[in-house]
């Protein structure tokens, strides 16, 4: 994600164009083996199995290959943003008061050992727009959310603000993921952490 910033704007700009790279071709060449094993006369499986194959490959690239564009008016006080793929556009434009802030979110099941990870903006509504539909592993989503709270002059926040904010929105999930993004719990340790975040003080 390439992020710069200047004393009027921030602009976020995410194409993971390498997606693409990988799925088209995948997904040309599994057509190709289905085609070619269909005149050959090879068993319908062989055919049926590149074919979804191809399927597969060409869904993945069209979903995940897109271009996020999140350009903040810090003087206009306005976010536009764009996301645009292959058969697909979306964008609008949000004046600040209706973002609250920046956090991260964590991908996959609770109990999955991989770290990857994306931004998201939560709305004045509680919901999330995040800023690019696949997550990542490294430090961009960290580093996403520390500009867009700068830019928006949100206090500072920690790991436990992001996690009780997902429990909040109703991403519990998320939460625990986080909790062992950050903190390297086990399972158990994430779920007793997060609980801890959000029990009511007595």
């Amino acid at each position: 994600m390439k992020i710069t910033r200047d004393n009027h704007t921030l602009t976020l700009t995410d194409f993971p164009y390498m997606i693409g790279v990988i799925a088209f071709p995948a997904a040309a060449f599994l057509v190709y083996h289905a085609v070619r094993a269909f005149r050959d006369g090879n068993p319908t499986r062989d055919v049926v199995g590149a074919a979804f194959g191809a399927l597969f490959f060409f869904a993945g690239g069209v979903v995940f290959t897109q271009r996020n564009h999140f350009h903040f008016d810090l003087t206009a006080r306005q976010l536009r943003w764009s996301r645009r793929g292959l058969f697909t556009r979306a964008g609008g434009a949000l004046p600040f008061d209706q973002i609250r802030h920046a956090v991260v979110q964590s991908s996959g099941s609770a109990d999955s050992n991989g770290h990857t990870t994306r931004a998201a903006l939560v709305l004045a509504d509680g919901s999330h727009l995040p800023l690019t539909r696949a997550y990542t592993a490294g430090t961009a989503a960290q580093r996403a959310r520390t500009a867009i709270n700068e830019a928006l002059a949100v206090p500072p926040t920690t790991p436990e603000d992001d996690i009780r904010q997902l429990v909040l929105a109703g991403h519990k999930i998320d939460a625990i993921r986080l909790a062992r993004t950050h903190y390297g719990y086990d399972l158990a340790q994430a779920r007793d952490f997060v609980d801890s975040l959000t029990r009511p003080s007595e």
